[in-house]
């Protein structure tokens, strides 16, 4: 993805007074998030907690990024579709470790096969104070 094709969350670059940009020092984090694949601006909520109750998937927009869940790196380099494989890799195990102790039915959520069904993994740069509210939306 070249760097024209890079979101940056929040942002709005038809507004002046976009605060982002005010000082210029705003430091950007790379993430990956889950678009809807039939929704213009909505993406897929780290919860039901953070979900947005107005649309029906909960999927929330880019003003609300930090309640998405996203996939970023410790050491805040680019993640990649290696990210997004690890990520199929422990949700697999988990979704195994759920029908091994409570059956063929047992619910779950964190099913990343599923999500790609109806999301397209898309980088994006967020904000730091967004990269915050998406750490304490993963405590919850």
């Amino acid at each position: 993805m070249s760097k024209k094709d890079t979101y940056i969350a929040g942002v709005d670059f038809g507004k002046k007074n976009d605060k982002v940009f005010s000082t210029g020092l705003t430091k950007l984090i790379p993430v990956i998030a889950f678009k809807n694949k039939n929704k213009d601006n909505r993406y897929l909520a780290a919860s039901m907690d953070a979900g947005d109750w107005s649309d029906e998937d909960l999927d929330v927009t880019l003003r609300d990024i930090g309640c998405a869940y996203l996939v970023w790196r410790e050491d805040l380099s680019k993640p990649d579709q290696a990210d997004i494989e690890q990520l199929l890799e422990s949700s697999r195990k988990y979704k195994q470790f759920m029908k091994d102790n409570f059956g063929d039915d047992a619910m779950v959520s964190f099913d990343v096969d599923g999500w790609l069904e109806m999301y397209d993994p898309v980088k994006l740069e967020i904000t730091e104070k967004q990269l915050q509210q998406a750490k304490e939306m993963g405590e919850l």
